[in-house]
């Protein structure tokens, strides 16, 4: 009996995860979507490595001795891959959209703190740690932290940016669309006395104050408010470039799961320019454990 090739999509996404330039956590993300264990992975496995080189087969075996360590993964991300709707129905208003996000956030949050967040996580928390204190340290050599910083997180889920930042900034203030993740947060950061976490309605910055804030961050959240249409993108430009002092910076880790790379560093240009903030660094992708495409725009006056 000839055995069966692996199915195209995932000769596709095997491909694709042998190459060493992406990141091992996207990887492993990507082949345990595409599987339903660890032995059902090393069955395509077996039949699609004999067609590589052997960089690209030792890479794969590679990773799938790392995806055997964590077994419960393929149940953690499937259920929340499920619960999580990366796409707003085009015949729905925004507010409605948005509302829908906020309930696939509710119930993903419930299954899997770290995987509602980061998929990449595989929905551990020491790994879901490692990227975010490589956010961290990114933020912290582009000079954008500092005691006397104020900052908004937008779309700031479980506060696991807020968790470290908090020693290394002022006040901090994160925003969700999610109450689960809210409470998650906030049990999170219990401690930290210059964190504060708002429920909002995912609409609009009304809230905040002209000038009030050195820095926005934006880590995963634009995906949404661009898949919501009715120009929320665009809506959140303005009111960033309201809320940011003079020279404050607004920092977005990916924009769009829509499109190519290169449409987003032309909408995020765009975008910029008429909320008045100038685009100092166009979509690159700065990290090792995450291929989130990393956007920086300057507030010129």
């Amino acid at each position: 009996m000839t055995a069966r090739s692996p199915p195209a999509t995932l000769v596709t996404v095997l491909r694709v995860c042998a190459d060493a330039s992406l990141p091992e956590n996207v990887a492993l993300m990507r082949l345990v979507m595409v599987t339903e264990s660890a032995d059902d992975l090393d069955r395509h496995l077996a039949l699609a490595i004999p067609a590589l080189n052997r960089k690209s087969a030792a890479r794969l075996r590679k990773l799938a001795g790392l995806a055997r360590r964590h077994p419960e993964a393929w149940r953690k991300l499937h259920v929340a891959a499920a619960a999580v709707s990366h796409e707003a129905a085009a015949d729905k208003p925004a507010d409605k959209a948005i509302a829908d996000i906020a309930a696939s956030f509710d119930r993903a949050a419930k299954l899997s703190p770290e995987a509602s967040v980061a998929l990449y996580s595989l929905g551990d928390p020491e790994r879901l740690a490692a990227a975010t204190a490589e956010i961290v340290a990114w933020l912290r050599e582009k000079r954008l932290l500092g005691s006397d910083k104020t900052v908004l997180d937008i779309g700031c889920g479980i506060g696991r940016l807020e968790a470290v930042l908090a020693a290394e900034v002022g006040p901090i203030v994160g925003t969700d669309v999610s109450a689960e993740m809210i409470r998650i947060a906030q049990e999170r950061c219990a401690r930290c006395s210059n964190v504060e976490f708002r429920l909002t309605s995912g609409m609009h910055l009304a809230e905040f104050a002209d000038a009030s804030f050195d820095c926005v961050l934006a880590v995963d959240a634009f995906p949404y408010l661009v898949a919501a249409g009715d120009d929320l993108a665009e809506r959140h430009f303005t009111e960033v470039g309201r809320v940011l002092k003079p020279g404050g910076e607004l920092v977005i880790l990916n924009y769009s799961y829509e499109g190519s790379l290169e449409q987003a560093r032309t909408d995020v240009q765009r975008l910029g320019h008429a909320a008045e903030l100038e685009s100092v660094l166009a979509g690159v992708r700065p990290f090792r454990h995450w291929d989130g495409a990393a956007f920086r725009l300057v507030k010129t006056r």
